[in-house]
């Protein structure tokens, strides 16, 4: 009865000790997988109405912090170019080509 009259939000990002642990979390895992949890939370956090806009502000900001590695290392995944681009047979558009068709794979 008295939770109904509580004004502190249920939601795991409310909770300092679990904000801690999953933002630790995130920051660990694989870049395309912190990116797809990162937006799962992200989501998650824009439906909670119960966290105030500075604590949201600040969650954001931990989690900004916590997935700059693994976007990094995504980022370098889908723009890396083939090793040996002298002896690459075809053009500069091919090249190109297989570089959009990289970042169009991890998107999706």
């Amino acid at each position: 009865m008295l939770k109904l009259f509580s004004s502190r939000s249920d939601h795991p990002l409310a909770n300092e000790d679990e904000l801690r642990r999953i933002v630790a979390q995130v920051g660990a895992m694989e870049p395309r997988t912190a990116v797809a949890e990162l937006n799962d939370w992200l989501d998650s956090l824009a439906q909670e109405t119960g966290i105030g806009l500075e604590p949201r502000l600040g969650i954001l900001v931990r989690f900004d912090d916590a997935v700059q590695t693994p976007i990094r290392k995504l980022v370098r995944e889908i723009f890396a170019l083939p090793q040996q681009v002298k002896e690459h047979p075809g053009s500069l558009i091919e090249l190109g080509r297989e570089l959009f068709r990289r970042s169009l794979h991890y998107l999706t």
